[in-house]
């Protein structure tokens, strides 16, 4: 579905002053094409641009702010492995996604979506915020 080919995306922080974060995001589509923009995040409005920071830190039954669903509530805790590391991640639902995020940096390292017309999975493949013991 048009919008929903991208075969890889890779989110680099260029900086952080609170509550704003600028990121890049590059995404590869399956037609070829890449595209790259800039954006902003602002943790306390709540434009988190399909969540992929949210607040660090957070516990179970925690809230935060989403400007296109409202308040958003984390709904579970759990370990689980993320580029050879295991991590304490955060999720929560909202409408058709399911979105984990790492606990210590609230950075989102997988997500799903279902719908009618399409299903989306995503996981974190890399990251430079922790590495694997060897």
């Amino acid at each position: 579905m048009q919008g929903h080919d991208v075969e890889w995306a890779r989110m680099e922080v260029i900086a952080a002053q609170s509550p704003n974060i600028t990121v890049t995001l590059t995404s590869r589509f399956t037609d070829g094409i890449t595209d790259t923009i800039t954006a902003t995040i602002n943790l306390e409005t709540g434009h988190l641009i399909d969540d992929f920071i949210i607040p660090a830190n957070l516990n179970v039954g925690d809230s935060f702010k989403d400007e296109h669903y409202g308040s958003i509530t984390i709904t579970g805790s759990e370990e689980r492995t993320y580029v050879g590391v295991q991590r304490t991640v955060l999720y929560a639902t909202m409408g058709n996604n399911t979105y984990y995020w790492d606990k210590a940096t609230g950075v989102s390292v997988e997500g799903n979506t279902q719908t009618p017309e399409y299903a989306i999975h995503s996981v974190a493949s890399a990251t430079n915020m922790w590495r694997a013991e060897s």
